[in-house]
């Protein structure tokens, strides 16, 4: 069968107007080998982003699921907090099953295949999870802030059934700010007469919606968010600065006293380096969440602006793997979310280590048990008058002092009682 000489039309550049002229002054023309190009791979291009592809596909869903199910699993995990922090999992991994899958589709061949209808549900299921990504991680901010700034009020303010109505309002707002793709994406055809192909672009025709989709984006999920979070965590290290600060005054001024006429005043002499050990772990996961947002997102919601307004154009293979790079950071940032909001929390990396080891798990659910039972039963006789009697409230007992004994010779310490929250991140 001899080969077929595909002719394909795409714009070099958009006018004042937006719209692109009929003579083919502002189009330009290429052929390529239909035929041949189905069956031809450059493994050399497409190896390394499959495989960057493939990394953050594993790394993004078993990061995010990890959180989700750590989160659902253990109740005493529920605060405001984790749950915005699992509703971002839950965006990021509609994200993550959805694009990658598709752009992996994309590498793999020269057209859409999957109809005009795929073509618009699947760009604005990325946009929704984008968008809903964005609004988590904006409101989350906002949340901290206020919490750090009020810490009374929060108490009263930001509640967990407030959370879950704040993600409700985030989740159906997605939905709502993402619709513009689903008109400004396309299937359009490419081809000729002999021969036709589809593929799943922007509008070229219709400058104006183009330039504007691609502006709107850039604002809402960039320049507003990247205001606002900077905004927000800029006061949260400033307030956590200056409490430190307060708190040092206080420790040198008003307890320097207290500390030479104390026989425990080693224990205070060292606040001042857990309160620096709490500015190097605080701050710079603070200043990181804002820096990756910026950098994942920035690149390709600008590139994609200026290819709307032909200072860059749609199909320059120069640009091809920035490009290329430029998408896969995108989708980097939803990869790295569970390392920058879990595992850098002391609390979620325990949460982590109780949820994948459960042996462990388990055999210290037993011991609390086994040691609840004997506590009872100590309890339902008669103390004799040189023992003080323990109080049962649900897994743990309040004990008079350091040391008693249960049952048959069993002691507790206090030193060995189980954790009960890891409600703050």
């Amino acid at each position: 069968m001899d080969s077929l000489n595909m002719t394909v039309h795409s714009p070099c550049s958009v006018n004042g107007t937006g719209n692109g002229s009929d003579d083919g002054e502002c189009y330009e023309h290429y052929e390529y080998d239909y035929e041949a190009a189905l069956d031809t791979y450059y493994w050399t291009e497409l190896a390394p982003a499959l495989a960057v592809y493939a990394i953050t596909y594993v790394v993004g869903v078993v990061g995010n699921v990890l959180i989700i199910f750590t989160i659902c699993r253990y109740r005493r995990l529920k605060s405001t907090t984790n749950v915005f922090l699992a509703s971002l999992s839950s965006a990021d991994l509609v994200l993550i099953l959805i694009c990658i899958p598709v752009k992996i589709a994309r590498l793999l061949s020269y057209a859409w295949w999957m109809g005009e209808a795929m073509c618009k549900i699947i760009y604005y299921l990325q946009a929704v999870s984008a968008v809903c990504s964005v609004l988590t991680l904006t409101t989350m901010s906002l949340e901290r802030c206020y919490a750090i700034i009020n810490p009374m009020k929060s108490m009263y303010v930001c509640t967990i059934s407030k959370a879950k109505k704040a993600i409700l309002i985030i989740w159906v707002s997605s939905f709502l700010l993402a619709s513009p793709v689903i008109v400004v994406q396309v299937n359009m055809e490419v081809g000729n007469e002999i021969r036709r192909a589809y593929w799943c672009v922007r509008d070229f025709d219709n400058g104006t919606l183009w330039q504007g989709y691609e502006t709107y984006m850039l604002v809402l999920v960039l320049v507003l968010p990247t205001i606002i979070m900077g905004t927000a965590y800029s006061t949260i290290c400033l307030a956590i600065l200056s409490a430190v600060v307060a708190r040092r005054n206080i420790h040198a001024n008003g307890q320097m006293g207290n500390e030479k006429k104390s026989s425990d005043g080693g224990k205070q002499s060292h606040r001042p380096s857990h309160e620096d050990k709490t500015i190097r772990q605080v701050v710079p996961m603070l200043l990181v969440v804002v820096f990756l947002f910026i950098i994942c997102w920035g690149p390709i919601l600008i590139v994609n602006m200026l290819k709307a307004y032909g200072a860059v154009p749609p199909y320059d293979m120069t640009l091809k793997h920035w490009i290329t790079v430029f998408d896969l950071m995108s989708y980097f940032n939803s990869c790295v979310n569970p390392i920058v909001y879990g595992f850098m929390s002391r609390h979620f990396r325990k949460g982590f280590k109780r949820a994948l080891c459960f042996s462990d798990h388990n055999r210290e659910l037993t011991l609390s048990r086994s040691q609840t039972q004997t506590i009872k039963m100590s309890t339902r006789q008669s103390p004799g008058p040189n023992k003080e009697p323990a109080t049962v409230n649900g897994n743990s007992a309040a004990l008079g002092r350091k040391r008693i004994e249960y049952g048959r010779g069993f002691h507790q310490t206090e030193s060995m009682r189980t954790e009960t929250s890891f409600c703050h991140v």
